[in-house]
């Protein structure tokens, strides 16, 4: 499960990434990245993805471990603090908001 705070640390953390790591290039990044066939993002990207998880809202939900396609079921009125000890069924969704007219 997620926070609220947490998800604000990652943005934090990408903040950081992008205006840190991004100037110097995939060379610097590659000691921080895991070894994969995929690239680093670059500063626009982070950007993007900044933009989307601050636009999220954060909802925690239970799933079935049994299934990879079941629906969360969102727990409505449930405090942070009271779940974190909780289930480890428990999820963490980002949904993002609709565009305000």
């Amino acid at each position: 499960m997620i926070s609220r705070q947490e998800l604000q640390t990652i943005c934090a953390a990408l903040q950081f990434w992008e205006e840190e790591m991004c100037p110097h290039g995939a060379e610097a990044m590659k000691s921080y990245l895991p070894k994969t066939e995929h690239a680093a993002l670059n500063t626009a990207q982070i950007q993007a993805l900044r933009g989307r998880l601050a636009s999220c809202d954060l909802i925690h939900g239970t799933t079935d471990r049994n299934t990879l396609h079941g629906q969360p079921t969102v727990l409505v009125g449930v405090i942070e603090n009271q779940i974190a000890e909780a289930d480890p069924r428990l999820a963490t969704v980002l949904i993002p908001r609709s565009p305000q007219a």
